[in-house]
């Protein structure tokens, strides 16, 4: 019987130019590195490009590749469509996003909306669903019949302007 090594199965198969190609690319693959003032520059230009995103008032911070979004936006989808904005850029490792939603609406703005919403969403039941507002925070309480009635619920709540954050406490 013969001894084998991954030399010897490299050698009768006949690829071992194949394999030495192959380790160039990996090396190349992992010796390419961006400096993260690139990084930035693109990450903003991200975001000046990111039709939904108030640029100007998002700061953009890098580590190492760990990327920091900081700065207030007026809504939850502004901040998601940052962080989505600057996810696909090569050289990000990682991403944090400390964007704040900053809301200057009343409570029973935010209260009386929701519930207008509520009213004209023909999808969902809400019958059983309490909704507290808590300054520019939503506490929902009750039940409701699944998964997806849930997610409307919530969709439904980041319309409005002015929220910051839910606390969805349903049970289906």
């Amino acid at each position: 019987m013969k001894n084998l090594t991954f030399n010897s199965i490299i050698d009768e198969c006949n690829i071992a130019d194949t394999v030495k190609n192959l380790g160039r690319e990996v090396d190349l693959l992992f010796s390419y590195k961006r400096r993260d003032s690139d990084i930035v520059e693109d990450a903003l230009g991200a975001l000046k490009w990111a039709i939904k995103v108030p640029h100007k008032k998002i700061k953009v911070v890098i580590n190492k590749g760990w990327l920091t979004l900081t700065g207030y936006v007026n809504y939850n989808y502004q901040k998601e469509c940052a962080e989505g904005a600057v996810e696909g850029i090569y050289g990000v490792n990682a991403i944090t996003n400390n964007i704040k939603v900053k809301s200057t609406i009343t409570s029973s703005f935010i209260k009386k909306n929701i519930t207008k919403e509520f009213k004209c969403n023909t999808i969902i039941d809400v019958s059983n669903v309490k909704v507290l507002v808590d300054g520019s925070d939503v506490i929902l309480k009750g039940s409701i019949k699944n998964f997806d009635a849930d997610k409307e619920v919530r969709a439904i709540i980041w319309s409005i302007p002015g929220i910051t954050s839910i606390n969805d406490q349903l049970n289906f």
